[in-house]
């Protein structure tokens, strides 16, 4: 990646992504924030390759109309070459694996339901 360029995907979702609301006091990639921009310019920096910050031009993650047979969102973009990759925390199901490769997970959720208990005896 030395010396090359990548255009990223990203929506602003904390705690991964967070857009400053005024670009007064920011520009270009410092007005990013959060744990997957972090994660990217350490990688930039280590591999010697500078990016750009790309939101999806409709606003969507990447979702599959059966309908029309087609995709949205960052995975459109992606297929299509506006992005070079998405730098986000993404969910992985069985349509989106059909056509994107992933990485390692980074992190763990421990997301669970939580309901009222029966009292012990």
């Amino acid at each position: 990646l030395n010396k090359r360029h990548l255009r990223l995907g990203a929506i602003p979702e904390g705690p991964f992504m967070y857009l400053a609301n005024s670009t007064d006091f920011c520009q270009g990639n410092d007005c990013w924030t959060g744990i997957c921009a972090d994660i990217v310019k350490r990688l930039s920096e280590d591999l010697g390759f500078s990016y750009e910050y790309l939101m999806p031009e409709d606003g969507k993650w990447g979702g599959y109309n059966k309908t029309s047979k087609s995709w949205d969102g960052m995975v459109l973009e992606l297929m299509t070459g506006r992005i070079d990759m998405i730098a986000m925390h993404f969910s992985v199901n069985t349509a989106r694996k059909e056509v994107l490769d992933y990485s390692s997970g980074f992190m763990d959720s421990a997301i669970a339901a939580v309901v009222k208990g029966e009292p012990r005896p």
